[in-house]
């Protein structure tokens, strides 16, 4: 089953989780903040012809016959938002957890056998991130095909994306990329790869991505491992906004309707 799927429930099941949510509030909020707020009440009062129990006792009696519909409408409302902060710090805490095991699960995988096994819905090869090998020249387009990926992957359930392997699987290194930096080194390189994440599909999205280096046959190479993002990611350039998804061993760019539909059953939760 998809992340996803896990996360984002269906639209009928999401129904029955927001109205388990929204009930266990109130009940969180008449059962136990309510009768709280009447035990601290009792010895805040002068003295009282009875025990703190069937004072309380009484109070919750009142609660539910209607006696205090403002009070009972109050807590209601109070359980009901405590509720909702903790099923969203619940949510927030899972997705966390997950991308954290899915990175350290995909950093266990061997790169050599990685690479052998060639591209497919979540690898694919780059040769350079903005070294055009046909021209010899920097060209933004190479930085584009990068970002779209990226972009695609995040969308979708993540997966990894190799610098400076070549179609085929052959390494071709980053170190024509390095001579394009001000650092001209693996730091200058991932600077430069955040930077642009950055820039181009949002801040927020740079905890979604970890970029990790490997030295073969003497030629640098990056991988970088992106999860599925919580929320739809597009990449801006050229004065557009574009929606990619991955589909197969390709990128696909989605129009308006279809990103609609797409974000409709992808982040239903």
């Amino acid at each position: 089953m998809s992340i996803k799927k896990y996360i984002a429930a269906p639209k009928g099941q999401s129904y029955y989780v927001n109205l388990m949510v929204l009930l266990s509030g109130v009940l969180f909020g008449l059962l136990i903040l309510y009768p709280a707020n009447e035990f601290v009440t009792y010895f805040e009062l002068p003295q009282q012809n009875v025990g703190v129990f069937q004072f309380v006792s009484q109070q919750i009696i009142e609660e539910f016959t209607g006696e205090t519909p403002l009070k009972t409408i109050y807590y209601a409302v109070l359980g009901i938002v405590i509720s909702l902060i903790q099923f969203k710090i619940y949510n927030v805490l899972r997705r966390r957890t997950f991308r954290l095991q899915q990175l350290k699960k995909e950093l266990e995988r061997n790169i050599n056998t990685i690479i052998e096994k060639g591209e497919s819905a979540t690898i694919e090869f780059k040769s350079s991130f903005r070294w055009d090998i046909k021209e010899a020249r920097v060209n933004k387009a190479m930085e584009h095909a990068v970002l779209k990926t990226l972009a695609a992957y995040l969308n979708s359930d993540g997966g990894t994306l190799l610098i400076g392997v070549r179609d085929d699987g052959s390494i071709y290194g980053l170190e024509h990329d390095y001579q394009t930096l001000r650092h001209k080194n693996r730091d200058g390189f991932d600077q430069v790869i955040m930077t642009s994440v950055a820039n181009n599909l949002g801040t927020e999205i740079c905890h979604y991505l970890q970029i990790v280096f490997y030295e073969i046959n003497g030629r640098d190479i990056c991988r970088i491992i992106t999860t599925g993002a919580s929320r739809p990611v597009f990449l801006s350039g050229g004065g557009r906004t574009r929606f990619y998804v991955r589909t197969g061993a390709s990128t696909r760019e989605l129009d308006v309707r279809d990103a609609l539909n797409y974000r409709a059953g992808h982040w239903s939760g």
